[in-house]
């Protein structure tokens, strides 16, 4: 099986091509992007082409941008003087 993704990002085209175990099991440089990726049985032939698949028009876009993360403190490791002498 081969994952095949043909898409626009931004003003690039892009096309990325993956054999299944690197699909599944590796991390590439286009796992931050949305792709949306055709699933091959056999290779393409050199001269077939896929559809281009415009990300803006399957996934919303917005203004914001990056990552949104919490971070809670762990106290169960943490001497506590007052108590511990």
């Amino acid at each position: 099986m081969h994952y095949v993704a043909s898409a626009k990002v931004g003003s690039d085209d892009l096309k990325v091509t993956l054999s299944e175990s690197e699909y599944l099991t590796q991390t590439t440089q286009y796992d931050l992007h949305p792709l949306i990726y055709f699933r091959l049985k056999k290779p393409l032939l050199k001269e077939a082409r896929l559809p281009v698949i415009d990300l803006k028009q399957v996934y919303s876009v917005t203004s914001k941008y990056g990552f949104d993360f919490e971070i809670i403190p762990d106290f169960s490791f943490i001497q506590n003087s007052k108590i511990i002498e």
